[in-house]
């Protein structure tokens, strides 16, 4: 890696600071932020590419610093991974809803740390590849735009499932049916031959994957927010 790549703690505990920079310093280029209000500007001013992010702090918590760096089409690219005291499905909901693509428990120690920052980079180079990758942006974006009417679409959608061989293909179509009628979508699925992620941008976030895997056990129709999950026996979609 020629350059480093960044990593910004915004925490009002400044030993979690000194943890993060112990784990990473040699790896990474780590600064800190005491606060969601210097957090914001110095994501504004140096855009890092991944955010170490506590969710409870005093001022502007970490779910509304996130929700503005989203917001900001300059800075929503950038990796949120947001440090919590919290395990509840609800506290991890309440992440995913403020656009956060990863969660991490306190107390953590260095490795599992070192773990969830390799998966954020992984997915930051996935992103600019497909970035690069023009010729497959453009049929995505004709396959989203074209449209055979609702009824045609089922159809359409049973008709290539039959011609599928693999899991990968199974959940390709349907996030292609999902992306036809203006759906923002993510998929598991479960079955003898492994598990399969898949979702509108791609690849999907570890916290989208703990999400998946958590509402396996919910309802047959579960609703957060705007958002709804369906749950069969091998299949779950968001």
């Amino acid at each position: 890696m020629a350059d480093k790549y960044s990593v910004l703690v915004v925490d009002d505990e400044s030993m979690t600071f000194d943890l993060v920079e112990d784990s990473l310093i040699e790896s990474y280029t780590v600064n800190y932020a005491p606060s969601g209000e210097e957090g914001l500007k110095a994501i504004q001013a140096d855009k890092p590419d991944v955010v170490l992010l506590d969710v409870e702090m005093p001022g502007i918590g970490g779910l509304d610093v996130c929700r503005q760096i989203k917001a900001d089409e300059s800075l929503s690219d950038i990796m949120i991974i947001f440090v919590s005291a919290a395990d509840e499905l609800e506290d991890r909901l309440k992440g995913y809803e403020a656009g956060g693509d990863d969660y991490i428990v306190k107390p953590f120690y260095g490795e599992e740390l070192q773990t969830k920052l390799k998966i954020a980079i992984d997915k930051i180079e996935q992103a600019k590849a497909l970035k690069e990758d023009a010729s497959a942006a453009f049929q995505t974006a004709m396959t989203a735009m074209t449209s055979t009417g609702e009824l045609g679409r089922v159809l359409q959608f049973l008709r290539q499932s039959f011609t599928c061989q693999s899991y990968d293909e199974v959940a390709t179509q349907v996030i292609e049916a999902m992306n036809e009628y203006g759906l923002k979508s993510i998929l598991q699925i479960r079955g003898r031959f492994g598990t399969v992620y898949l979702g509108d941008k791609g690849a999907v976030t570890s916290l989208e994957e703990t999400l998946l895997t958590r509402m396996e056990q919910q309802e047959r129709i579960f609703d957060f927010g705007c958002r709804t999950a369906f749950n069969y026996p091998k299949i779950s979609l968001l």
